[in-house]
């Protein structure tokens, strides 16, 4: 029983530095926005600058997705060749 303590102890403590270290690094990277002040045209300028941006991720995330599933596919022919080697 002891142990089963020690051990969720251990995890809560990963649980937050985990946390801690995703919020530093999403401060870090993405600054707050300052909106006050702003005009309405700075206001679509922006919006339209981070939609922009959101759909540059996008595609990249897409492309990245593709190589994986190829890569996968490739892995996968490998195995199954060398497997037939051996037999």
């Amino acid at each position: 029983i002891r142990l089963l303590t020690v051990a969720g102890q251990m995890l809560e403590v990963e649980v937050e530095e985990k946390k801690r270290e995703r919020d530093e690094a999403l401060a870090e990277r993405v600054p707050p926005l300052k909106l006050s002040g702003l005009s309405v045209e700075e206001l679509q300028d922006l919006c339209k600058d981070l939609h922009h941006k959101i759909n540059v991720v996008d595609e990249e995330r897409y492309d990245v997705g593709l190589k994986v599933t190829k890569n996968d596919k490739e892995h996968k022919e490998t195995i199954d060749f060398k497997s037939n080697l051996k037999t």
